[in-house]
């Protein structure tokens, strides 16, 4: 069975970063992630509004997701697409 893409806005998101060590801001990531749901966005695509993910290892890509999708379930949006999905058990 296919699943559609929920219709609507999906906005990229960039990546936060603590300014002193600039090591991923973990709490600002997940606090972005929920504003933007509880704004009405329909999705979020995680590593890709700044160009950033260039500068991130891949286990900073996963981790970016994985952040973003726990806060969003752990908030009620929980309507993951595949990938994210597959992401977590990375």
């Amino acid at each position: 069975m296919t699943r559609q893409l929920q219709p609507g806005i999906y906005a990229p998101t960039q990546v936060f970063y603590h300014e002193s060590t600039q090591d991923l801001d973990i709490s600002t990531i997940e606090k972005h992630a929920v504003r933007l749901a509880r704004a009405g966005i329909s999705g979020i695509v995680t590593n890709g509004s700044n160009g950033e993910a260039v500068y991130l290892t891949t286990q900073e890509r996963l981790q970016v997701t994985r952040i973003t999708r726990n806060a969003l379930d752990i908030a009620g949006f929980a309507n993951p697409c595949r990938e994210s999905i597959s992401i977590r058990t990375l």
